[in-house]
């Protein structure tokens, strides 16, 4: 028992020492330097951007994941449709380039087909921040059958949201209605 003593007074002496309090300070002191910058960040906003660790979305308090890459260049859909779908059908729809970036042009081209006349086209960009509606003009085919397209020019960022709404309207009045989801959250 008076082993244990002796350890527990060594122990005591230790922590009452000069070098033993001397340590419990700097402890503190540096744990109340890191709660500090943690609680003002804007005072060194470098010091967690140079981390990486998470963004905020654009007019948001929101901490948000690092956007992934997406694939660069022309990509290319195929869509399929059952019977049961009404109205005009899109069968390959061609974004070029998939990433964009602001102030570059990007052109969405779709082939479509339907048994009467297609009346009109359009698509609906929803990015980050906007959301907008742009008309597709035939470029080649028959009323029934051919290729639409519209080329825009990027005004949004597109790190959380990219969908593609698109929406053809048969002579018929008959609608077709479809979403791209080209970034999941």
């Amino acid at each position: 028992m008076s082993h244990h003593t002796e350890n527990h007074t060594s122990l005591v002496d230790i922590i009452l020492s000069p070098l033993g309090i001397f340590m419990a300070l700097a402890f503190l002191l540096i744990f109340s330097v890191v709660a500090y910058l943690f609680a003002k960040p804007s005072l060194f906003p470098n010091l967690f951007s140079v981390l990486n660790m998470v963004n905020t979305k654009p007019n948001s308090s929101r901490l948000l994941p690092s956007p992934y890459p997406l694939p660069q260049g022309k990509q290319i859909f195929t869509m399929s449709h059952g019977k049961a779908v009404q109205g005009p059908k899109p069968s390959q729809i061609v974004i070029n380039p998939y990433d964009p970036k602001i102030g570059a042009k990007q052109t969405i081209t779709i082939d479509v087909k339907y048994e009467t006349a297609i009346a009109s086209g359009s698509i609906t960009m929803e990015t980050d921040e906007k959301t907008k509606k742009y008309a597709l003009k035939k470029i080649s085919g028959t009323n029934t059958q051919g290729v639409w397209e519209t080329t825009i020019t990027t005004d949004d960022t597109h790190d959380y949201i990219y969908n593609v709404a698109i929406e053809f309207v048969g002579a018929d009045k008959q609608i077709f209605h479809g979403k791209l989801t080209l970034r999941a959250q």
